[in-house]
């Protein structure tokens, strides 16, 4: 069912480049549907903000304002600092075409907020996946280091029967 709402919400996206609303909005309420006993609450959030995105274009800043405030409530329920953000930037946008220019102020601080987080979140996991890669590399030192030894106890002993065996044979 979710890659049907996929589908869906991606048929959406295409109407609404396309400048076809009615069908953008058709689209993406058929993916609203599908998902509505779905526990994919992240995609849900953003078929809600991508119709509120419709009603922005189409001017209707009230039912643009209810879609986007509800894909807020799912984006905070599941604590996703992209979707809040991207709920804040069409609720930012309705403020200003509905000339609430305070209130527009106020998401917009709220965006920067969101941004700034998830720029620190994506630093994060470059640092992560940097000491990963460094701890890696110190371990695969560490068993290079160690077969090296182990090389050099392999020569020793070699080395070691072969002057016994010359000594055996001399000795014979």
């Amino acid at each position: 069912i979710n890659g049907q709402a996929v589908c869906h919400k991606y048929t959406g996206d295409l109407y609404y480049k396309q400048m076809k609303f009615d069908q953008a909005l058709n689209s993406y309420y058929k993916s609203l549907e599908l998902l509505k006993d779905s526990k994919d609450i992240d995609l849900y959030a953003d078929c809600n903000n991508r119709i509120s995105k419709v009603y922005s274009t189409i001017k209707d800043y009230k039912k643009a304002e209810l879609y986007a405030e509800q894909s807020l409530e799912s984006s905070l329920f599941i604590n996703s600092k992209l979707r809040v953000r991207n709920a804040y930037i069409s609720l930012m946008i309705i403020s200003k075409f509905k000339k609430d220019y305070k209130q527009a102020f106020y998401f917009a601080d709220l965006v920067l907020i969101y941004n700034d987080s998830l720029h620190n979140s994506q630093i994060n996991e470059k640092i992560s996946y940097i000491k990963f890669i460094d701890k890696q590399h110190a371990y695969e030192q560490k068993l290079k280091d160690q077969f090296y030894t182990y090389e050099l106890e392999m020569q020793s002993q070699k080395r070691s029967r072969d002057i016994s065996i010359i000594f055996a044979a001399v000795f014979i």
